[in-house]
């Protein structure tokens, strides 16, 4: 048995969560909208926590980040090529697709996932530093984290990318979070001066 046969397992298995109760539920965490309370809750923490110049920076590191995730992702679908499960011929009849289209052709990596976890990964490193040292912060970034994860899980429940789109995604998501967290702090540091 290989990675692609545990990573079909694994997609039935997690694919099948899926209910009417609950299909709903799942469509709308993939939905980027449904993130909209979360970015206002951020950028009014940015707001309140950050001069102007800071501020700017910021948004200007996270569009960098988003970017450089999702442009990333884009490179990887094309240069890889595996098709999404919901185009994959092997899985037709066999998956739940809740979305009302699979998306593009190929899923490898999910942007979802690499977008969804790198802000968590910033904002989590940037609260560290500069957000106060208490129960309702530490439970933001817990939050932050609860919330990347049901992202990057609802799109495999829906049926559009593999358990390993997702954990690559994640992972490709960490890391430029972490990079970016540290170019952001490279700069605070030069513009201080």
């Amino acid at each position: 048995m290989n990675l692609w046969y545990w990573d079909k397992q694994l997609l039935w298995a997690i694919n099948g969560w899926g209910s009417p109760h609950w299909d709903g539920f799942w469509v709308g965490v993939s939905y980027t909208p449904w993130s909209f309370p979360i970015y206002l809750v951020l950028l009014l923490w940015i707001w309140i926590q950050f001069n102007a110049r800071k501020r700017a920076q910021i948004m200007a590191m996270v569009g960098f980040l988003i970017l450089l995730s999702d442009q990333t992702s884009q490179f990887f679908k094309y240069g890889v090529g595996r098709l999404r499960p919901c185009h994959e011929p092997e899985l037709k009849g066999t998956l739940q697709l809740l979305k009302d289209s699979c998306g593009g052709n190929f899923g490898f990596f999910s942007a979802h996932a690499s977008n969804s976890f790198g802000l968590f990964f910033f904002f989590y490193l940037l609260m560290g530093v500069f957000a106060p040292k208490n129960n309702w912060v530490l439970m933001g970034r817990v939050s932050l984290l609860f919330w990347a994860a049901l992202v990057s899980l609802s799109r495999v429940v829906i049926g559009v990318h593999y358990p390993s789109d997702v954990l690559f995604g994640m992972l490709v998501g960490l890391f430029y979070g972490w990079l970016v967290y540290r170019l952001t702090l490279k700069w605070f540091s030069t513009s201080a001066s």
